[in-house]
């Protein structure tokens, strides 16, 4: 765990303050003129502080246990299940401009306002690695509605073994060890990861499957783990040309059959005005090869992904509500 800050460098301050004027289309419902609904209120807050500072923001879900932390309807005979909805909003301090670099005492002030926000809700804390910093589970309600202590799936200790894999196939290994350790399915989703990775600093072909496997063999790498999962995430992520954040997203049932979850890994989303001088979302990508990196098109340019398939990017309003701390647990 590290202490230091994340620098915003003139370059970021220009992105950011880009991203925090363009108006984007609101994607959940308006409350008063601070917050807005959203199913998962931190996911959308870590995308967008992701975006706004370029650096990886991550969010776990909890596993919900309690029905009454649900939502539902009832379809031809089968219930179906939700999480509830809750408050996103960010402190009207921690934006580029107030806040240039994003630490710990920032967040700390994001999650505050999170649990001042959702008394009831589940309730987070704030890790840091060398890869960035992660917004993970600290207590939930049990079946009976008690608050209860909570950890992520990616705090399990894993094993996987040492083969020579594509890197999308190191996190699909990744995944099915996180599903045999804890017991609840887990897949992975991320388009056009190896891509992004560039697999020993090579462009996959478009058709990677089809190659030979002697082509397939030049995009290959060896790796294993034997420690916790998001230790075991990150160590994949070091090796990348492009800087990645995640997202665990979980489905909310009471029936534990019924909740698998999906690690989407994705490269961090920034907007950049264009030529035209229309500020647009692009994939931050092939920022960690350095002089080894291939060579790229000038801004515009399409990122090599479908929009349609990558995470949306949230949208939150600035709030002046004071900041307060949660109420003590229950």
């Amino acid at each position: 765990m590290r202490d230091e800050g994340l620098e915003f460098g003139a370059a970021g301050w220009a992105v950011a303050l880009a991203l925090l004027a363009c108006p984007a289309p609101a994607q959940t419902p308006t409350v008063g003129a601070s917050a807005q609904l959203s199913p998962r209120p931190l996911d959308a807050v870590a995308e967008t502080l992701s975006s706004a500072y370029a650096v990886p923001v991550t969010y776990e879900d909890p596993i919900l246990l309690w029905r009454g932390d649900m939502d539902g309807r009832e379809s031809r005979g089968v219930m179906l299940l939700w999480a509830k909805e809750g408050l996103a909003a960010l402190p009207s301090d921690v934006t580029p401009a107030l806040t240039p670099k994003l630490d710990a005492d920032a967040l700390a002030r994001v999650l505050d306002l999170y649990h001042q926000l959702n008394p009831d809700g589940p309730r987070f804390r704030l890790m840091q690695s060398k890869h960035g910093f992660h917004i993970v589970p600290d207590s939930v309600h049990d079946e009976n509605g008690r608050r209860t202590g909570a950890s992520s799936l990616l705090d399990a200790e894993i094993s996987v073994p040492r083969e020579a894999r594509f890197p999308s196939g190191h996190m699909q290994a990744l995944c099915d060890a996180v599903s045999a350790a804890t017991g609840n399915k887990v897949d992975f989703f991320g388009p056009y990861f190896d891509n992004f990775y560039l697999p020993n600093g090579l462009i996959p072909p478009r058709e990677l499957a089809a190659a030979s496997p002697a082509e397939q063999a030049r995009f290959r790498s060896t790796w294993g783990a034997l420690q916790p999962a998001r230790e075991a995430l990150i160590s994949v992520l070091e090796g990348s040309a492009t800087t990645f954040s995640w997202s665990l997203r979980c489905s909310a049932d009471v029936d534990p059959a019924k909740r698998p979850c999906t690690l989407t890994v994705f490269p961090i989303r920034i907007t950049v005005t264009d030529a035209d001088g229309v500020p647009r979302l692009h994939n931050l990508e092939f920022d960690r090869c350095g002089p080894n990196c291939p060579p790229l098109p000038p801004w515009p340019r399409p990122a090599p992904p479908d929009p349609a398939s990558l995470p949306p990017r949230p949208t939150l309003p600035k709030t002046a509500t004071p900041v307060g701390r949660p109420p003590e647990q229950q």
